[in-house]
């Protein structure tokens, strides 16, 4: 299996070296008390005014619901996540439940709370994949979404498969090596 651990030009924890997005998934279960605990793991993320904006709906393979979630998803995406253990939608509340003025910080809040589903779930030997290539509005309407949410995106959960299940394209994409910018084209550091 291809791990595709991060090229670091400085230290950083082994969960954030070994996390990355496959889109071959071997097929298997995911079992309850592990998607419970990646939902603990959101749980305790940062948010502003401790608000929690934000709101997933799991649905685990094989069921009704998961078929519902797939078909949410565009063709080029629904090829390869069909075989993830679980598919996560992504919800963020857009205003303060305690007044409700507009909440600013809503999807970094809820961006927060996935980084840590994808670090939990690297540390339990799963695999996360985030997908925006959906169709919001048809989320919107098959999961009765508020008006005062937004979808995200959706989270593919699984074990790796085998990337010969993959198209040729997706194939080369999903064994090349990782590939960031250079932390310079980010980074400004103020030393006085």
């Amino acid at each position: 299996m291809n791990t595709k651990k991060a090229n670091t030009a400085y230290p950083i924890h082994p969960l954030m070296e070994e996390r990355w997005s496959p889109r071959a998934f071997a097929r298997g279960i995911i079992l309850d008390s592990e998607i419970h605990s990646l939902m603990e793991a959101a749980r305790w993320a940062p948010s502003s005014m401790n608000e929690q904006p934000w709101r997933f709906i799991v649905s685990k393979n094989p069921s009704k619901s998961f078929i519902n979630m797939l078909d949410t998803l565009m063709d080029t995406n629904k090829i390869w996540a069909k075989e993830s253990m679980a598919l996560i939608v992504v919800l963020a509340r857009t205003t303060f439940q305690r007044d409700g003025s507009v909440n600013k910080h809503a999807f970094h809040d809820t961006g927060f709370a996935v980084g840590q589903i994808c670090l939990q779930a690297t540390s339990m030997g799963f695999h996360t994949h985030q997908l925006g290539g959906i169709y919001y509005d048809t989320i919107k309407e098959v999961f009765s979404v508020p008006k005062d949410e937004e979808v995200v995106c959706i989270i593919a959960v699984g074990k790796l498969g085998n990337p010969d299940i993959l198209s040729e394209d997706l194939q080369k994409r999903e064994v090349s090596t990782r590939q960031r910018k250079p932390i310079e084209d980010f980074y400004t550091f103020l030393k006085e």
